[in-house]
This record gives C-alpha cells, structure tokens and sequence, in this order.
C-alpha cells in the first residue's frame, strides 16, 4: 500500500504478488494488486484481481472496498454498464454497514468493536471507511452522468458529495467532487466559474499535499486557457499537470495530458515537440494501455499525420480512435474522429467519403467548438 502512495506501482504488484503466492487469496493483498494493476494500465489482471477479492470478502462492508475500485477499473475500461453495477453495489454495501453499525450501537452491543476492526482490516480509517468507499463509487456513478452529458444532473450529484465529504471530514473526496463538478460547470458553459472552482482546488490541493487534485486541477485549467486563446499558459500548465503526473507514477492519468499538449503543439505550428510528446506519452505510458486510452493517442497521431499531408497514416490512426471510442461509448471521441476524418477526405479530394464523415459527426453532440468546425466542413464540402 505504501508503495503505491509512492507512485510505484510495479514494485507494489510485485510485492502483492509475493504475498498471495506465501499467504494465497488474502482481501487486502489482492485489493492492492488490483490498485496496482490499474494504475500500470494492465486494466484485466485488474479485474481478475479484483473479482478475486470480491470473493475473499468476508462482510458486505469489506466487499464494497472492491466493489468501488472495480467499478473505477470497469469505467476506465469503458464497460459502462458494468461499472454502474459494481458502483451501485459498493454504495448497497456501504449502506447496509452503516445501518448495522447504527444498529449495534443502539443497543450497546460489542459488534461496533468488530465493525471498526473489519475497517482496519481492510486497510481504511476507522468509522469514516463506509463514507470514503460509498463516495468512491458515488464518484464513479457522478462520472457515468458526465459521459452521458447530463450536465445538470452532474453537477448536482457531485455538489451533494462534496458536500458530504465536508461534513464527514473527508478531504480527498471533497476535492475529488469539486473537480468534477467544475467539469460539468464547464461543459455547461459557465468557464469562469469552472476556472474559478479549479483555482480553488488547486490551491487547497498544494496545501494539504494532494497532488492528484493538483494534477487534475492543472488539466482542467490548462484545458480553459486553450479555450480563452491563452496558449503560452496553456502550454506551462500542461507542462505542470504531466510533471505531477510522472511523480504520481498512475500511467493512465499521463494519457489524457500528454495527448492534448501533443495537439496544443500542433495547433502552434510546433509539428516536431507535438510529435516528441507523442512519443514520451507512448513511452511513458508503457503497451498495456486500454483501447478505450489508447484512442486519445491515436487522435493526436491522427491529426499530426494530417498536417503533414500523410492522409493514409492519418486514416490508419482514425480507425484505432473508433475502435477505442466505440468500446468506451466515448460520444464525444467519436464526434472528433469523424470530423478529422471528413478533413481527411477533404485533402485527399474524396467528396463522397467527406459527406459521409460529415453526415456521420452530424449525428453526435458537440461542443460550441465542434459544431464550428462542423458547420465550417459542411460549408467546404458544399463548396467540393
């Protein structure tokens, strides 16, 4: 466990796999390999790990801690379904340890005692445990409202979980809500708001030493001054985000970073750091990655490929994009790669294949810049 806090997650793989291999299916050893797992990207070993330690729970409590991580591995995964499902169970659990614990205390039993130990146990804090795993996959159903662009009812689903972690005194939730309701405050169009919500974080992350909400914090903020044409900060605070990153050491949260600073680069006209950040992402990040990540990648190819007049390469990289969005239910993603891709057909002089890109991103929901984009390639196939 201490190994992962420290980023290290192969050497925390290693270690739970020695443990299981002394000690065999042990909750809290497996729950660590699954962290592991998911934080190196290796998204099935995972959940084989995972489904392992759902099995060796020995309470509804201690099967809720898997549930919730399960439920985060299965949404990274792209398996939306499956991870409302584990999501909804762990809150179920979470719930009905709560309703026993209340139960006991009433009646002055002992069994709190045996509660609190079953949440030291399972390597949590104490009476909080149930708090910190029901907004986990709160967390997790908050984001599954967020892919499907429920803007409102987002925000107002992560505003009560901020809210309840600060009256349970639990920060990390808190700051975890808080920026993910500043996504949906985004995505509404209220931008001032969002940066003023993700300045907010930021700052309190660097106070207490918290340097996920710091990394997300500075994406997010980076993403808003692209947005206000604020290149040069955009760039520094990229910069900033993947550094965090990197020390951090969970590889799936370097894609999205290094992806849109690798297009950040491109739109400057800066076509060969676009393609060395492409390059450090791949590296970095390691071959295990899920499609559903992959894809962003594949989306700064493809667009670095069409600059440069390389249509084939380009359309090569589009298909991965597809692939990887469809099995995430990425809308958005796919929205953007049929849109690169009706530019692609443009440039290689293909008008039918661009009506069919355009009629297909036609289909999907865009943001204020995509549907200018939009409206902008209809006009140029029109003009074909």
């Amino acid at each position: 466990d201490r190994a992962l806090e420290l980023g290290d997650s192969d050497q925390a793989d290693g270690m739970a796999r020695d443990a299981l291999r002394l000690a065999g299916d042990r909750f809290d050893v497996l729950l660590i390999q699954g962290r592991a797992c998911r934080a190196r990207g290796d998204l099935t070993t995972a959940s084989l790990a995972l489904m392992r330690a759902i099995s060796a729970a020995d309470s509804p409590g201690v099967r809720a801690r898997a549930e919730a991580v399960m439920a985060e591995t299965r949404y990274v995964a792209g398996d939306h379904a499956d991870a409302e499902r584990y999501a909804l169970a762990a809150v179920e659990g979470c719930l009905a340890t709560g309703a026993t614990a209340a139960g006991a205390t009433a009646a002055g039993s002992t069994a709190a005692g045996s509660t609190a130990a079953g949440s030291t146990a399972a390597g949590s804090g104490g009476d909080r445990a149930p708090t910190v795993t029901r907004l986990a996959a709160r967390n997790v159903l908050g984001k599954l409202l967020l892919a499907a662009e429920a803007w409102a009812s987002a925000e107002q689903h992560f505003a009560r979980d901020a809210y309840d972690a600060a009256v349970e005194g639990v920060g990390e939730a808190e700051l975890r809500a808080k920026l993910n309701r500043g996504i949906a405050v985004l995505s509404s169009g209220r931008r001032d708001e969002a940066r003023r919500m993700y300045g907010e974080v930021l700052t309190e992350g660097e106070r207490v030493g918290n340097q996920r909400a710091v990394a997300y914090a500075l994406s997010n903020l980076a993403a808003i001054a692209t947005l206000d044409h604020r290149y040069a900060e955009a760039l520094g605070l990229s910069d900033r985000a993947i550094d965090v990153r990197r020390r951090i050491g969970e590889r799936l949260g370097l894609v999205l970073p290094i992806a849109n600073l690798a297009q950040l680069r491109l739109y400057l006209g800066l076509y060969e750091e676009a393609e060395q950040a492409l390059r450090f992402g791949q590296l970095s990040c390691g071959s295990a990655l899920p499609l559903s990540r992959h894809a962003y990648f594949a989306k700064a190819a493809a667009l670095i490929h069409l600059e440069r007049g390389e249509t084939a390469a380009a359309r090569k990289q589009l298909q991965l994009v597809r692939q990887g969005a469809t099995s995430a239910g990425d809308w958005s993603l796919l929205s953007q790669c049929e849109r690169i891709e009706a530019r692609t057909a443009l440039e290689d002089g293909d008008v039918k294949r661009a009506k069919n890109a355009v009629r297909a991103a036609g289909e999907f929901r865009h943001n204020a810049r995509g549907r200018a984009e939009l409206a902008l390639l209809e006009a140029l196939v029109l003009r074909a």
